[in-house]
């Protein structure tokens, strides 16, 4: 018998998208898009098409950049603001927050809710 016959076999997995690999983009990409900054889904990582399953991938580095974000926020870092509830997410630098979220709140009709019977003003 081998000597490794008692090992337990390991699937050899592929690295997904960590939170630290997300705080490293976000702080890499914000100084080049300005004060404004931009949105989440902009900082994500990039998953090629044929890449070994891609859906929790791309799963897993919306989740990551959004809770990276978190952290950068909590230290103070960026701001992370929203209109309304199904609007996108922003990333900005802390020093930008009010010009930003005066700028990408706008109301939302009942059309664009889905046929919700209030409009949201963010």
């Amino acid at each position: 018998m081998p000597d490794d016959a008692g090992a337990a076999f390991q699937m050899p997995t592929q690295p997904f998208w960590t939170i630290t690999q997300a705080i490293a983009r976000i702080r890499d990409l914000l100084p080049e898009l300005g004060a404004d900054g931009g949105e989440l889904w902009g900082f994500l990582p990039v998953v090629p098409a044929n890449a070994p399953e891609r859906k929790w991938r791309r799963r897993v580095a919306v989740a990551g950049t959004f809770v990276a974000g978190l952290e950068l926020a909590r230290e103070g870092t960026i701001v992370l603001h929203q209109a309304g509830c199904i609007d996108p997410i922003f990333i900005s630098p802390v020093e930008n927050r009010a010009p930003v979220l005066a700028e990408h709140r706008q109301p939302r009709t009942n059309r664009e809710l889905g046929g919700a019977t209030a409009t949201v003003v963010g």
